[in-house]
């Protein structure tokens, strides 16, 4: 069976576990609240807490099982390299498919959340916003991972001391009245199922793995670390952010967290929390465009995609290619201007990718115990003589769930995004059988 190489000229291991833990607070923490909360009140209503809660369960469990294969397979390719030791060549291919698909519509919907911040304090139209954001931010993944690491952990600290704030402020003001109501508790599903758009980073943390020093330990480490971190931020902001203004406060407005803000001081506090939104959602999109390029450089060095994608800079040492390969659909995507649509069909692309994920976790525990894991996904069920890990199993049946919580629309959209991956698959085993 055809791996990916576990290290390739160009890619230098300069990551420790702080980075990394840095980078994957950085990109969850910038696309799940400042970016999303609004849709989310406006899907949870008062539940919109509990939403968050219920996609944290759920991404923890997938998070254990990157956590697993991350320190088995330390590679740029992530899922791809997961789903290829596993599955094979097509079901890598359609894995890879939907986690570079993802990853694209992501920084998509995150750019025109920068563009929504950036409108109310007198900026273009969020369209124009979130492509300027998008063309500096290959700019700036494109100098070099010491370099773009730097900037993220400038921007984290500044997006977590605006959470914060809010807290501060949110709290300051508090109504517990405005988190009962008459929302019906499925509610809370669809909600979740907004959300887990928030929890993505653990993916894009694993591209990065080919370039962290001592992966084995680090990475399991730094995925946990930072889905423990966000996920206390974020119920914390939410239950804060409702208590403060109400759900239909924060689901009627463009800029929620500013508003939160606003309302509960003073105009100049709002604009306070736009300048802060705006280097969470750049720090996101700046994650989003190094990982997703980081997948594609993979996938073309193994030869599933066109070669001249699998080059890196040699400059910088990272692959400068691959990103302008996933910027510039992003760059189109963002012309949508749908946030709530946007993340939505993000969120079944991703479902799917997960879903394989942790399949392989159960396959390569099955086939071959004798592997070496550094990290192991707690709990295991027996069951015909084999041990079936817990936690996989359930990540894929919540995953399940949420994925049929999500709206008609964005479930089609999302299965044209998997069909498409399914023919793209075959078209290119043609070619990879006739060039072998």
């Amino acid at each position: 069976m055809r791996t990916v190489t576990e290290s390739a000229p160009g890619l230098r291991r300069h990551l420790n576990a702080r980075q990394l833990t840095v980078a994957g607070v950085g990109t969850i923490l910038g696309a799940g609240i400042y970016a999303l909360i609004g849709e989310a009140a406006a899907q949870g209503g008062e539940y919109t807490w509990l939403s968050f809660v219920v996609a944290a369960v759920v991404a923890a469990f997938t998070g254990l099982s990157y956590a697993e294969l991350a320190a088995m397979f330390p590679n740029a390719g992530a899922g791809y390299a997961y789903a290829l030791r596993a599955f094979g060549d097509d079901v890598a291919f359609v894995t890879g498919w939907l986690t570079i698909t993802g990853s694209i519509i992501a920084a998509a919907a995150v750019a025109l959340g920068f563009g929504s911040y950036l409108r109310v304090l007198g900026g273009p139209d969020p369209v124009v916003g979130a492509i300027l954001l998008l063309a500096a931010g290959v700019l700036i993944a494109g100098s070099g991972v010491l370099g773009s690491v730097s900037i993220v952990s400038i921007l984290t600290a500044v997006e977590a001391g605006g959470l914060l704030l809010v807290v501060v402020i949110g709290f300051g003001d508090f109504d517990a009245g405005h988190l009962a109501g008459g929302s019906p508790a499925g509610a809370i599903f669809g909600g979740a199922a907004l959300v887990f758009f928030a929890y993505i980073g653990f993916e894009d943390m694993a591209t990065f793995s080919e370039e962290a020093r001592d992966p084995e330990r680090t990475m399991p480490r730094a995925i946990l670390a930072a889905l423990a971190i966000t996920t206390l931020l974020y119920v914390v902001v939410a239950v804060a952010s409702l208590g403060a203004i109400g759900a239909d406060a924060l689901a009627a407005s463009d800029a929620p967290l500013a508003t939160v803000a606003e309302l509960a001081l003073h105009e100049n506090a709002g604009d306070v929390l736009a300048w802060i939104a705006l280097a969470a959602t750049a720090n996101t999109t700046i994650i989003l465009l190094m990982a997703a390029g980081r997948m594609v450089y993979s996938m073309a060095r193994s030869g599933t995609l066109p070669p001249f994608l699998g080059k890196v800079h040699g400059v910088s040492g990272v692959p400068f290619r691959g990103l302008v390969a996933v910027a510039v659909p992003a760059a189109l995507m963002a012309l949508w201007g749908d946030i709530g649509a946007v993340a939505d069909t993000t969120n079944f692309v991703l479902f799917c990718a997960f879903g394989v994920v942790n399949a392989a976790v159960i396959s390569l525990r099955v086939r071959e115990p004798g592997l070496a894991r550094p990290f192991r996904s707690p709990g295991v069920v027996p069951v015909r003589g084999h041990r079936f890990p817990v936690f996989p199993l359930l990540a894929i049946a919540s995953l399940g769930v949420l994925l049929f919580s999500l709206g008609t629309s964005s479930i089609l959209g999302g299965a044209a995004v998997l069909a498409l991956g399914v023919v793209l698959a075959w078209l290119f085993r043609g070619k990879r059988e006739h060039a072998e």
